[in-house]
């Protein structure tokens, strides 16, 4: 069963080796509301821009990530 079909509400990838191309998989997930990405160390700004898809997302996580402030910038502004 592919990932985007599945129901889920909290998804925690945290400490993994998923990267910008696992990102786009789970981005298409669009029932999250809570989302950890905590110390993927392959994510990138272009990762976290596909996460704009998410709008029902309430909770991100981003600690110990390569992201710059760019990204976050374009989250905050295209989400408001």
């Amino acid at each position: 069963l592919p990932l985007a079909q599945l129901q889920l509400d909290t998804l925690d990838v945290s400490w993994t080796q998923v990267g910008d191309v696992g990102i786009g998989t789970i981005a298409r997930c669009a029932s999250l509301t809570s989302l950890n990405l905590t110390g993927l160390s392959g994510l990138t700004d272009r990762g976290v821009a596909s996460l704009i898809q998410l709008t029902g997302l309430r909770r991100l996580a981003l600690a110990c990530t390569n992201i710059s402030d760019v990204a976050l910038d374009y989250l905050t502004y295209y989400t408001q």
